[in-house]
């Protein structure tokens, strides 16, 4: 992974200065980038998954973390309700033997979900979770996975008539303002 550029550090330096980026509040004087760049959380937690390591720091009802859900986040059982949002991932974590605790997933969850998290692997104790943006094969998050992840999002929901074949658009040989304005249109 890059090191952190310099314009990078700024921003992280001024709004994050002890929270994450996806819990931090939007501000009406913040700068017009980072109020941009919060607009994306959206798009980015249907993407983002955590791969549990302790768990401690992963909690159960509001962090993504089964894969194998299309939003990562585990419901309750039947009628049981989220009484302890603070619930930590690690809580269903045997501390000693580190397989899951069975007993305490299946009191919790449904089966099918119990099933989908027995298939997470828990590594060895003192591996720290990880965040994985799934629209990449190689969980790293990239601005062309999230404008692919984003495009594709936008094209299913807004499909009205056939595809257009942008390159063709732009070798036209026409006026770029009326190439611009085809786009915008579309």
């Amino acid at each position: 992974m890059n090191p952190p550029r310099p314009w990078v550090k700024c921003l992280r330096a001024k709004y994050l200065k002890n929270s994450e980026f996806m819990r931090v509040e939007r501000k009406a004087s913040s700068f017009w980038i980072w109020q941009g760049i919060l607009k994306s959380r959206l798009s980015i937690s249907q993407g983002r998954c955590f791969l549990v390591g302790t768990g401690e720091n992963n909690r159960t009802w509001v962090d993504p973390w089964v894969p194998n859900l299309s939003s990562f986040l585990p419901q309750p059982r039947g009628r049981l309700h989220r009484l302890n949002s603070a619930l930590m991932v690690s809580h269903f974590v045997n501390a000693s033997s580190r397989p899951w605790n069975v007993i305490l997933l299946n009191n919790t969850f449904d089966n099918s979900l119990v099933d989908s998290i027995l298939q997470i692997y828990i590594p060895r104790p003192g591996v720290d979770n990880k965040e994985e943006w799934t629209p990449d094969s190689k969980g790293d998050f990239t601005v062309k996975s999230a404008y692919r992840q984003i495009s594709s999002e936008r094209s299913s929901s807004l499909s009205i008539g056939p595809p257009i074949d942008w390159k063709k658009l732009w070798g036209l040989y026409m006026h770029e303002r009326s190439k611009l304005l085809l786009w915008k249109v579309a």
